[in-house]
């Protein structure tokens, strides 16, 4: 896997197993992933990739999937779990797309995304039912307005201010 470089074209792939790609440092550029609906755990961490993420029909993307990559953007229009650590340290993406009634960001889910600016839709739909621990601390969120659902009360242990996710952002019901 370290010697693959470059920017492989996944167009085909309908499945694939845990680590896949796991540690293929050497690509780069856009991942386009048209046909894949579940991403297991580690396939894509820590390959390089530094484009766009476009996983149309991802419905499931397990832990570490897309973590410490450098994407600048990642749509994921199905996705309803943003899975422990999936994009841990994508430190340069600035946009994520997921679900409309997407349900929960779980521990780590978006941890040291440090630039993130927007998420689509609005980060906390009505449909969010949890933030775990941990899951956007350090995600660049820092003076966002952020806006829970009325009686939302699935923010779980270390989430919000003991973690550091929310300093310095409003959070209002």
């Amino acid at each position: 896997c370290k010697a693959m470089k470059g920017n492989p074209k996944f167009d085909a792939l309908e499945a694939s197993g845990v680590n896949a790609f796991n540690g293929c440092s050497g690509l780069t550029g856009d991942l386009t992933l048209p046909k894949l609906a579940t991403v297991p755990n580690y396939m894509f961490y820590r390959c390089g990739f530094d484009g766009v993420l476009s996983a149309p029909e991802a419905t499931s993307v397990g832990g570490f999937t897309f973590a410490e990559n450098k994407f600048t953007s990642a749509s994921l229009p199905k996705l309803k779990v943003v899975s422990g650590n999936a994009f841990r340290a994508c430190t340069k993406m600035r946009t994520l797309e997921l679900a409309p009634d997407f349900t929960s960001i779980e521990a780590g889910g978006l941890i040291n995304c440090s630039a993130l600016a927007e998420v689509t839709p609005a980060l906390f739909p009505d449909s969010i039912a949890k933030v775990d621990r941990i899951s956007l601390q350090n995600a660049g969120l820092d003076g966002m307005d952020l806006v829970f659902p009325k009686g939302f009360d699935g923010l779980t242990v270390n989430a919000a201010n003991e973690s550091g996710a929310f300093d310095s952002t409003k959070i209002r019901s």
